[in-house]
């Protein structure tokens, strides 16, 4: 017996919609791209403190 689905692909595209862990086409949200960029730079500025204090000290 062959049942006929309205399901499709919209189904699919709905479920990956309300399921943040999957990965699809839709771009990551900018919060989450500034969060990236804010804990690298900060990374950065932290690195170049400690390396302006290192040399402050042996000079």
């Amino acid at each position: 017996m062959y049942v006929e689905s309205d399901a499709g692909w919209s189904s699919l595209a709905a479920r990956r919609a309300h399921n943040p862990k999957v990965t699809g086409s839709n771009p990551v949200p900018a919060t989450k791209i500034l969060e990236r960029i804010n804990s690298k730079i900060n990374i950065l500025e932290f690195i170049l403190f400690k390396n302006a204090l290192f040399n402050k000290l042996n000079d």
